[in-house]
């Protein structure tokens, strides 16, 4: 097959991919989705891991969740980050200063939470995405992910663009032990089942997530644009299938 055909071929798979995705306003999701229930989720260590003072008891977990509804309220009024400040966000939460620090040693341990609760939900959607399929070859596998990571940085082209570059460059990072601990339940399903792909092992697949979602996030940063760019697309699923062939032992399809 011609190498245009093998592009258009990948690429077709990439929009059916696309097409599967459910839409999801994945923000709006995540203010509605508690802490205590991201916590003890498939991916809780992004939640749990990101306190200065973990919440042990219901309504200190709830002065948190006050906490990240007011500096969401801050932003949506100002559209400024520099506005957002320990002091601003307790006062809008109706919480003192010194409750405020006990659970975050500044104004960008809250921010980070805010935005871990936004991954947590993404990772859980991945995993949910990739194992209620199954993938017939290393391109679909490809194909899905890469769809399902082009959607995930869609949304967060909806935060407005004089904070967004910021929080994503900042605080919107590659999650590795996240992506680590999607593969390997992702590997669990496929071998359990006896998927064509289950010969692809938990590192092969790790790695593969991890390059699309760090090329992903440099292609968003340099301009939002390049993100929907048919070569753009065509690189990142290369990107997969060079992760996933780069590794030693690996079977050639």
């Amino acid at each position: 097959m011609a190498d245009d055909d093998l592009a258009g071929s990948a690429y077709s798979g990439l929009r059916e991919a696309m097409n599967r995705l459910e839409q999801v306003d994945v923000l709006a999701l995540a203010s509605s989705r508690s802490l205590g229930d991201l916590a003890t989720g498939p991916i809780g260590e992004l939640i749990s891991t990101s306190f200065r003072v973990r919440p042990r008891q219901a309504r200190s977990m709830q002065t948190v969740e006050r906490m990240l509804a007011a500096g969401e309220a801050i932003l949506n009024r100002s559209r400024r980050l520099d506005r957002l400040t320990m002091d601003a966000v307790a006062d809008e939460a109706g919480v003192t200063p010194q409750a405020a620090y006990r659970y975050f040693s500044d104004i960008h341990d809250l921010i980070l939470l805010g935005l871990r609760r936004v991954q947590a939900i993404e990772h859980e959607r991945l995993l949910a995405f990739m194992t209620t399929q199954t993938f017939d070859t290393e391109t679909d596998l490809a194909n899905a992910s890469v769809a399902f990571v082009l959607q995930a940085y869609q949304q967060m082209a909806q935060i407005p663009a004089a904070i967004r570059d910021r929080i994503v460059r900042d605080y919107y990072d590659v999650c590795y032990d996240a992506l680590w601990r999607v593969s390997e339940k992702i590997h669990v399903v496929m071998v359990q089942r006896g998927d064509p792909c289950a010969d692809i092992d938990v590192m092969q697949l790790a790695a593969a997530l991890i390059a699309v979602v760090a090329v992903a996030k440099s292609l968003f940063l340099r301009d939002t644009a390049l993100l929907r760019q048919h070569d753009a697309q065509l690189m990142m699923i290369g990107i997969f299938l060079g992760a996933l062939h780069a590794a030693p032992h690996h079977r050639t399809r």
